[in-house]
């Protein structure tokens, strides 16, 4: 069972429709430690807004990777990767693919055991092979903070478009509202692990206003978890919008006390502009539009403290 579903397709449907999934105060934890580095951290994912592509009301979701070393001074470096958009209709979480925009299945909560699905369709750099699929082995439910949610228990069938013939099974338990327990938030992250050794994975922590999964709070280390116990600075938040864009994209930042150093890096890695902003909130406009098609990198500078984001132009 595999649905991809053009948007507009689903606006009649879901107008007015309750969206449990993503609530404006909903963060996901997952521990990262990185392929061949000697250091540790976590991704924090976060209801970012609200929006809506090809009128599909969807949500988008900020992807933040924090990276500590382990080694003193045990500097760290926060990346924000590109946002995740979602939506839910009945059971269905769909996952939007940007580059074919169009909507795929991520979970179908309604499968009983025996159903499957194909892991959602994403852009190309994934090495996924795709006949990788989720199988639904039992189901159930369980009582958190007096919500009731239901469960799937499920086997991850993994192939790899780069080894032929590499085919094994991996099980998941996959919590109404919360997500796979045991696999980062798409399953075919899984197959870059030799790259980067996923982007994260498993859950550590779930936090909404009415629900909490995991040993801690969203300020424990047990769930934002960096070396020698240093606790993640969020006081430069970097937000981009629209991305991918066409040419124009509004970057906004916020930040404390300190100057920042702005910087703009094609692929290639060669520098394109540079801004000194001094303390406090700005919003810049950039304008792109006779940039060459492809991606893009943003990186904010303070003291310590550094933050990147990915810029994608699509024409």
């Amino acid at each position: 069972m595999k649905h991809v579903l053009a948007g507009f397709l689903w606006f009649s449907v879901m107008v007015g429709k309750a969206q449990s999934w993503f609530p404006n105060e909903a963060e996901w934890y997952y521990r990262f430690i990185p392929a061949g580095i000697a250091a540790e951290g976590h991704v924090r994912i976060a209801h970012d807004r609200d929006t809506t592509i090809n009128g599909v009301p969807s949500h988008a979701l900020g992807v933040f990777q924090t990276l500590g070393s382990v080694w003193p001074p045990y500097e760290y470096s926060t990346q924000r990767l590109t946002d995740l958009i979602v939506t839910e209709q009945e059971g269905l979480v769909l996952l939007y693919n940007g580059e074919s925009a169009l909507f795929d299945t991520l979970y179908h909560m309604a499968a009983i055991p025996g159903d499957h699905w194909g892991f959602p369709d994403m852009p190309d750099w994934m090495d996924c092979g795709t006949e990788s699929y989720c199988m639904v082995v039992d189901t159930g439910t369980v009582v958190m903070d007096a919500i009731t949610l239901r469960w799937l228990a499920v086997d991850l069938q993994y192939t790899s478009s780069d080894l032929p013939g590499l085919e094994y099974s991996r099980p998941d338990t996959i919590i109404e509202r919360i997500g796979g327990l045991h696999s980062y938030f798409y399953p075919q992250d899984e197959c870059n692990a030799s790259m980067d050794g996923n982007i994260g994975g498993p859950l550590t922590c779930y936090f909404d206003a009415d629900l909490t999964y995991g040993p801690g709070t969203p300020t424990d280390l047990a769930c934002a978890y960096l070396p020698n116990s240093v606790r993640e600075d969020r006081s430069l938040p970097l937000r981009i919008f629209p991305n991918p864009t066409s040419g124009i994209v509004n970057v906004e930042l916020s930040y404390g006390r300190e100057p920042i150093h702005l910087e703009l890096f094609d692929a290639m890695g060669r520098s394109q502009k540079i801004w000194q902003l001094q303390k406090g909130t700005e919003q810049l406009g950039l304008d792109l539009s006779t940039a060459a098609e492809g991606g893009y990198l943003l990186r904010a500078r303070t003291g310590t403290r550094v933050l990147t984001a990915r810029i994608l132009i699509l024409r």
